[in-house]
């Protein structure tokens, strides 16, 4: 029988994951800058494992994090916030930004930044 997930911890590894995918970070990157296995990786991820506070510090530096970055979004009673507020608008602009970094092309990039441009001057309507 597998033991219960304690929810600050899986809301922890979740937050993890994001970063590490905010950061543009594949698994395998992120354990060799971190000096984690891969196998632990996946379950400080999944919340199978706790982060401790030296990991915490060690993966602060590597996802360029503080500490308070992976407690984003979890409410006073441990518990994760309700579906469909999953990432901070910082996370999403983080996110953005890697994707937009690895589109080559100059006139692709132009066309993304005028399609936000127009969502946000129609939201500002």
């Amino acid at each position: 029988m597998m033991p219960d997930i304690n929810p600050i911890d899986k809301h922890v590894g979740g937050r993890l994951r994001t970063l590490r995918e905010a950061r543009g970070l594949s698994p395998e990157e992120l354990v060799r800058a971190g000096r984690l296995s891969i196998d632990r990786l996946e379950r400080l991820e999944t919340g199978r494992e706790r982060l401790n506070v030296d990991d915490m510090r060690r993966l602060c530096d590597v996802l360029g994090a503080s500490p308070a970055d992976f407690f984003v979004g979890l409410n006073d009673g441990g518990r994760s916030a309700p579906p469909g507020g999953d990432l901070s608008i910082e996370d999403e602009g983080r996110l953005l930004l890697a994707d937009f970094r690895r589109i080559a092309d100059p006139k692709k990039r132009r066309m993304l930044m005028m399609l936000a441009g127009a969502f946000a001057q129609e939201n500002a309507r």
